[in-house]
């Protein structure tokens, strides 16, 4: 894994700009590996693999992002 990033910038679906700091939860949206489709979980870091993935450390673990949402509180 290359840098670590601190804060993400995402925009919602409503087009409202997000400022995140880890650790910032997300739901993962499929099974990956042994989480499962549901799960809530907290990113601990935000990396950039070598192919320019994005990749999130959660429990220790890395993951590609596409396999979470954002997790907010309506």
């Amino acid at each position: 894994m290359q840098d670590s990033i601190e804060n993400c910038l995402y925009v919602t679906a409503q087009g409202e700009l997000l400022q995140l700091f880890c650790q910032y939860q997300v739901i993962c949206i499929n099974d990956v590996h042994k989480l499962k489709k549901g799960d809530l979980l907290w990113v601990e870091a935000v990396l950039m693999s070598r192919d320019g993935q994005v990749v999130y450390q959660i429990e220790g673990e890395y993951y590609y992002h596409s396999h979470f949402a954002v997790y907010q509180l309506s």
